[in-house]
């Protein structure tokens, strides 16, 4: 898919989106685009746990529930790997302990759906901040 970037504009940082519902995955992702991003797009947490390359600054935006691997399984999963990538969880519905547990396993940020494209853009570029030394 041809990038709706100048060559000469820099990205605002690689968003790896990971949802199963693909209307919605197809929007974000265009949406994330617009607003800067480069975007890969992945349909559950096994496909993007199989992809292999990571761009950086990079973030992951994932789903909470997928069918398969759950949103915590693939941070579980990611923990495991050791991976740096920072997480931010989107969700229609979550329990309170569900959020919890994400932000205690070192998840970014959580948006509630529906967000809107500031609240997006907000929780992305903290993300993509190189931590302080």
């Amino acid at each position: 898919m041809a990038s709706l970037l100048r060559s000469d504009e820099p990205s605002r940082g690689h968003v790896f989106l990971v949802d199963d519902h693909h209307e919605l995955r197809s929007n974000l992702s265009e949406l994330l685009r617009m607003s800067g991003y480069t975007v890969e797009e992945f349909e559950n947490a096994d496909a993007f746990l199989q992809h292999h390359g990571h761009p950086m600054p990079a973030v992951v935006l994932a789903d909470m529930h997928m069918p398969g691997k759950s949103g915590l399984q693939m941070q579980a999963e990611l923990q495991s790997l050791e991976s740096r990538l920072p997480l931010v969880f989107i969700s229609g519905g979550v329990s309170a302990g569900e959020m919890e547990q994400a932000m205690q396993q070192g998840a970014v940020g959580f948006l509630l759906k529906p967000f809107t494209r500031k609240e997006l853009s907000e929780v992305l570029d903290r993300a993509l901040m190189p931590p302080l030394a």
